[in-house]
């Protein structure tokens, strides 16, 4: 199964990190689905209001999702 790892960044603020990720899924959206998931979660814990999302597929860069007050925004 692939495996996926989400960076989280707060926005416009690469150095700072707010946690990293990581499972398995069946399949691309899955995966995207998951970190999502898990990157709302700790944006909730922390109450951190906008944040960054960076995605990797077994190593390879897939892209990024902008996530703010608890939803998607935008995805690059």
């Amino acid at each position: 199964m692939p495996r996926y790892v989400g960076s989280l960044h707060k926005l416009n603020d690469q150095n700072a990190n707010f946690g990293a990720f990581e499972v398995e899924a069946p399949n691309k959206e899955a995966g995207v689905n998951r970190l999502c998931q898990l990157a709302l979660e700790e944006m909730d814990r922390t109450a951190l209001a906008g944040a960054a999302l960076t995605m990797m597929e077994d190593g390879r860069g897939i892209g990024s999702i902008t996530l703010e007050n608890q939803k998607y925004v935008c995805r690059t």
